[in-house]
């Protein structure tokens, strides 16, 4: 098997290294952080809609965090998953600075940096390019930022379709990605050049895409304890709950302007399981 290209990384940041995410410093900064943004909350106007949409905000965010965190236990099932990945640097003001990568996997001595990006639709319309693009610029700062005291792969975007857990089908005319099989992922891995999107490349930057379907993935999940039956019902339920509140907010915001909106989620709302529903509530 032929060892991945490496990629030269930048000087531009002198010093950065890879710690783990129980690092007092990346705690307090996390901590601090959220502060400055509590913060600015207390001084905007209270709508109990917009709170509403907050806590859901809140709620839906954790649940994303469980799930990365499933994916990066079944990816590190077939791969070495390198577990410092919070890395920390002096920004270019000279203080200390932190990014969290969500996954980083070990390649003999050199080290693949992953942005993992979850979608509920993976087609490549205008709106698909432009969340796989900025999902790339921050895995690919991150490549810049960290320095050469690590061997650096090419990095890497991951993007999850989403739509077998949240029951959204592929209209017609649309067609799913070509997933990479998560069982050969260490050898995918081996040959990053094939996950070159030249439909989202431009000839400046080389976009590394890889798709991997979140059926596989619960299913190995499942079979190893990572995931259960209430944390996926638990997901699409709070999942489907924000959608609606954005969809009421969308029209209400319409309609106290004078201008009407069509829904973008009512193929969704129609597609909702109230079995699943219902099984959830009785628990």
């Amino acid at each position: 098997m032929l060892a991945p290209k490496l990629m030269t990384t930048s000087n531009q940041f002198k010093l950065s290294e890879f710690i783990s995410e129980d690092d007092k410093g990346y705690l307090n900064w996390g901590r601090s952080f959220i502060r400055r943004k509590q913060n600015l909350k207390l001084g905007s106007q209270k709508d109990p809609s917009i709170e509403n949409m907050q806590k859901l905000d809140r709620l839906i965010g954790a649940e994303y965090k469980l799930w990365e965190a499933v994916v990066r236990k079944v990816l590190g099932l077939y791969v070495t998953n390198f577990q410092n990945r919070i890395l920390k640097f002096i920004d270019l003001h000279g203080d200390v600075a932190y990014r969290e990568i969500d996954f980083i996997a070990e390649l003999g001595d050199s080290l693949l940096l992953c942005e993992i990006k979850s979608l509920s639709h993976c087609d490549l319309n205008l709106k698909g390019k432009k969340v796989y693009k900025h999902g790339w610029k921050q895995v690919r700062k991150s490549h810049s930022i960290a320095n050469n005291n690590n061997s650096l792969l090419p990095p890497l975007l991951i993007v999850i379709d989403m739509s077998y857990i949240f029951d959204i089908d592929y209209l017609r005319g649309e067609s799913r990605p070509s997933y990479a099989e998560v069982i050969k992922i260490k050898e995918h891995f081996y040959d990053l050049e094939k996950f070159i999107s030249l439909d989202m490349s431009d000839k400046e930057d080389r976009i590394s895409v890889c798709w991997l379907d979140s059926q596989e993935i619960i299913t190995l999940a499942k079979y190893n304890g990572f995931l259960g039956v209430d944390d996926i019902l638990r997901f699409k339920k709070l999942e489907a709950q924000l959608r609606v509140e954005r969809t009421l907010r969308y029209n209400f915001d319409g309609l106290s302007t004078g201008r009407t909106h069509s829904s973008p989620f009512n193929d969704l709302l129609k597609m909702v399981n109230d079995r699943d529903f219902k099984t959830t509530s009785d628990k």
